[in-house]
This record gives structure tokens, sequence and C-alpha cells, in this order.
């Protein structure tokens, strides 16, 4: 994500739905995900879904980091327990 660049789920270039309180950006961290040299964007939204918590993954391509391809997955995806386990609210 360059100077200027804007990634939320509330312009429609990000999957998802914005909802109160989602808290999206609460938590970020770079991470080489798929040992490409690139580190994608993952991005914590620690409120989504009523405090379940999701989890955004941005790919990282030789022109910078996109939208485009990106996903999510929140707790209930992992099988946890969802209610209020606020998946994304940090990264270690």
């Amino acid at each position: 994500m360059g100077p200027g660049l804007t990634y939320a789920h509330w312009l429609g270039t990000v999957p998802g739905v914005a909802e109160n309180n989602d808290r999206f950006g609460a938590a970020a961290k770079l991470v080489d995900t798929n040992a490409d040299g690139r580190a994608e964007v993952i991005v914590g939204a620690p409120g989504e879904n009523a405090d379940a918590g999701s989890v955004w993954v941005f790919k990282s391509t030789s022109s910078g980091v996109t939208p485009t391809g990106s996903f999510t997955f929140g707790a209930g995806t992992l099988g946890m327990v969802s209610t209020r386990a606020q998946l994304g609210s940090t990264f270690n």
C-alpha cells in the first residue's frame, strides 16, 4: 500500500460489508505468506460480526499491495467459538 492508497471494505475494493464497530485495521502485520519475497499485508477487524472478528490478507505483487485477490476469514471459518473471539485484535 503506497502513499495515498486506502483499502477498506466499505469502499467496495475489499471483500465484506462494513458494520458499525468493525474496527477494520485495528491490527496489521506484514508477512510473506507465499514465500515469493514480497510481504502481504494482514489486517484485523476484531469487531466484525459482533466481536467474532475477521482477518483480511492483501496480496503483494511486483507493483505493490493490491486488493485484487485479497481474501478474508473469520473465527467460525477456523472452527473457533466465534462469540466475542475478536479474531484480528493483535498479531504476534
